[in-house]
């Protein structure tokens, strides 16, 4: 088995759960009350600096792509200090990893939250980079330390105990980007937990800009195969799906047609974990091409089954937009023949989920013509199928799949007239993909189809703080 290729990106384990919200008519209290779901700012930003408001109240969500499944038994929660600091122990090597700061006890907190990490003590090890915070509340490296022991291991998932205060550990390391401005992935690395907290015109601002930071470095320099070739194009990734969440079509197509240049095939032969990169821009063309756009784009061959997966997908999309069902159906079925028969085993020896992304295709397609030819009920069960298997995949950022299947379900709900359903499904997906215009626009039609203005008004002002495209909004075809 080849080794895995798999980024390690410590920060995502900080908001790896979102808050649960009430979400049926029957639960809505009928005076004006507080929302948190349209709450200014959104769900985790907070509206000043300090700890945001809803921190207090974070409970487990499972994500839109669920990580882990939690063992029997929670870990140990973090012990309070009982008198002060905890001590600095003389018996745990000499482990050194330098970080910013001036205060030399604050480094030699730090080196031992270091050394306690590796020895799977994280409890203690959160203990360290506790007080090596109090003693220099500057040191980004400090929160960053902090957030790594309070998320996931190979022992152990993300608790939900360990959500809120990773949250807040997490918000110290975004002054990590401005202390080391010249190095791209480090400008990157913030934007995993803007993306995650829904904080899309931060994570696509983050990634521009490391991605100019990387085409200055390499004016410069050759660079390696594996930094340009994999981390360049993993901002250009993000890039294009912080836009895509944040409904700014032309930085969208834009960053695709950047990122399939910057992926070439040789690369995708050699590592089988960029063919779910080079399949993305598939998913850009689908949010944002015209139809004919979406059909006459170039067969990529037989050779990267993703690849090929994906541009039948993408065509499936475009025929139903022209309302070709028999077209789209035939697109249908070349991507269930790939699922039945084809070899996955380049994508699954990198622990790519290949196989299960090629069926969440299928089934978002089958409900896009099904819908196409007003069969609702049958729309409704292939969207739910969809939403069952994207809920199974491996947690990765950006997310295998591109967009939350509960969004479209929510629509076909709303065009039977099970607006209650449809409500729940909205905020759902909107819970667990916070600040995620395409669901605050299920949402606003929901409200105006029930005449509740008060909750319409919440909606579109929450809409108005996160979208980037056009300010009318996306149509509802296209969730």
């Amino acid at each position: 088995m080849k080794p895995r290729f798999v980024f390690l990106f410590a920060a995502t384990a900080a908001a790896s759960a979102l808050v649960a919200l009430p979400s049926t008519q029957a639960q809505r209290d009928p005076k004006p009350t507080f929302d948190a779901l349209f709450a200014a700012g959104g769900l985790c930003a907070p509206a000043q600096a300090g700890r945001p408001p809803l921190l207090g109240q974070l409970v487990l969500a499972q994500a839109e792509t669920r990580p882990f499944q939690p063992g029997q038994q929670p870990p140990a929660k973090v012990p309070p200090a009982k008198s002060g600091p905890p001590p600095l122990y003389d018996n745990l090597g000499t482990l050194h990893v330098p970080v910013t700061t001036k205060n030399p006890k604050a480094q030699a907190y730090f080196d031992q939250g270091m050394r306690l990490t590796f020895a799977f003590n994280h409890a203690e090890a959160a203990r360290a980079f506790r007080a090596a915070q109090a003693l220099d509340p500057g040191c980004a490296m400090c929160y960053w330390g902090e957030a790594l022991v309070l998320g996931p291991n190979i022992n152990a998932p993300m608790f939900p105990e360990a959500v809120a205060p990773a949250v807040q550990a997490a918000a110290g390391a975004r002054m990590l980007a401005r202390q080391i401005p010249g190095a791209g992935h480090i400008v990157h690395m913030p934007s995993h937990i803007y993306y995650r907290l829904g904080m899309y015109r931060e994570a696509l601002q983050s990634n521009v800009e490391a991605v100019a930071v990387d085409e200055q470095y390499f004016s410069a320099s050759p660079s390696d195969p594996v930094y340009r070739g994999a981390y360049y194009p993993h901002n250009i990734h993000f890039v294009m799906v912080s836009a895509l969440m944040g409904g700014d079509g032309k930085t969208t197509l834009d960053a695709a047609s950047k990122l399939d240049k910057a992926v070439p095939a040789d690369a995708v032969k050699a590592i089988g974990a960029l063919q779910p990169v080079k399949s993305a821009p598939y998913f850009a063309h689908v949010q944002f091409s015209s139809p004919d756009v979406l059909v006459s784009l170039p067969d990529p061959g037989p050779e990267f089954v993703l690849v090929k997966a994906m541009w039948h997908y993408a065509r499936a999309i475009g025929f139903v937009r022209k309302g070709a069902a028999d077209a789209a159906k035939r697109e249908v079925a070349a991507i269930e023949r790939i699922e039945r028969s084809s070899d996955f085993k380049p994508l699954t020896d990198w622990a790519i989920p290949g196989r299960e992304i090629v069926r969440t295709a299928r089934a978002v397609a089958r409900g896009r013509v099904a819908d196409l030819q007003g069969k609702l009920p049958e729309a409704i069960a292939a969207y739910r199928e969809a939403v069952a298997i994207q809920d199974a995949l491996p947690y990765m950022e950006p997310p295998y799949w591109y967009y939350p299947v509960r969004q479209s379900l929510g629509v076909a709900l709303l065009r039977a007239g099970q607006l209650d359903q449809a409500e729940q499904v909205f905020r759902i997906s909107l819970a667990r993909t916070p600040s995620n215009g395409w669901a605050l626009r299920g949402l606003m039609e929901v409200y105006r189809v029930r005449g509740d203005s008060a909750a319409l008004a919440a909606a579109r002002l929450r809409f108005t703080t996160t979208w980037l495209g056009k300010p009318e909004g996306p149509a509802l075809s296209s969730l």
